[in-house]
């Protein structure tokens, strides 16, 4: 009888973790030969897109004064500072994901 507890733990950590799994939308993803090429030349031209936007962002930022470079920075803090309370909780981000 004492073991009756121990196997309803159990149970309910197994029933949690089979939950969890069965959120993914990844699970029964197929596709062609031709969809995965797409794919392939897409992210090609992501990274090359992140690579050029990398290169003039970073060129912006040499440019820029002192001054504005300061002032940036505190901006970033008080941002972090004003959407912390808009962040979403590890409950929501867990188990309400909507899949695209």
């Amino acid at each position: 009888m004492k073991h009756v507890g121990f196997y309803k733990i159990i149970f309910i950590i197994l029933i949690g973790m089979s939950l969890m799994l069965t959120q993914s939308c990844i699970f029964g993803k197929k596709g062609g030969k031709a969809e995965r090429q797409a794919e392939k030349v897409q992210k090609e031209l992501d990274k090359e897109t992140q690579a050029e936007f990398d290169k003039a962002y970073k060129q912006h930022m040499e440019s820029q004064s002192e001054l504005t470079k300061k002032q940036m920075k505190e901006m970033k803090k008080q941002q972090k500072r004003y959407n912390k309370p808009r962040k979403r909780s590890l409950w929501d981000r867990i188990f309400r994901n909507k899949c695209p």
